[in-house]
């Protein structure tokens, strides 16, 4: 059995860094850059690609569905016990005053 916890504190630093790598892109749709490829724009693109490049260094399988959405997965999907997490990696315009960047 793993213990979920102490993975994630073993890993938390490099789990941190790879959360503000995606924080940087600029993920906001932009239909002007968009291509087959990034149907969404370059930077919605950027960030899909970004996650889905982790998802292989971890060792998962991954497909880009036509760089509209992407999945990672671990096995071949024989076993019961498979795990699902929904997440987007496009965000809204950083409109309104910032203190810091928010990219």
């Amino acid at each position: 059995m793993v213990n979920w916890n102490e993975e994630v504190l073993a890993r938390r630093n490099q789990l941190v860094e790879d959360l503000f790598g995606l924080l940087r892109i600029e993920s906001v749709k932009d239909l002007s850059t968009s291509t087959k490829e990034q149907p969404m724009g370059e930077k919605v693109g950027e960030a899909l690609d970004y996650v889905l490049r982790l998802s292989e260094e971890l060792g998962l399988d991954t497909k880009n569905v036509d760089g509209y959405a992407g999945h990672g997965q671990l096995g071949q999907n024989e076993d019961a016990e498979t795990i699902g997490i929904l997440c987007h990696v496009d965000v809204v315009p950083a409109s309104g005053e910032w203190t810091s960047p928010p990219f």
